[in-house]
């Protein structure tokens, strides 16, 4: 579930945001999350365990910068719920 919810995050991300990194598939990320979530009897586990192993990891060194980054941010508002986007 956890590549699913990924796959929903990223089409929260900006547009800029994933134009500037436009070496990540982004499209595909997220219908990683439609395939999970919508064809599970038709999912292909090499193909799932491939992405898993292989290309998760290549997106996830793009972002960590970002997520530490953000992760340094002090709200300054008092709604919790209102947070920076990247």
């Amino acid at each position: 579930m956890a590549i699913a919810r990924a796959g929903e995050h990223t089409r929260k991300l900006s547009k800029e945001f994933r134009e500037s990194k436009s070496g990540v598939p982004w499209r595909g990320v997220s219908g990683m999350r439609d395939w999970i979530a919508h064809d599970y009897d038709g999912l292909d586990f090499d193909r799932l365990y491939y992405a898993v192993t292989h290309e998760v990891p290549e997106v996830l060194a793009v972002l960590q910068p970002y997520v530490e980054q953000q992760a340094q941010v002090q709200l300054t508002k008092r709604n919790p719920f209102d947070v920076p986007r990247i």
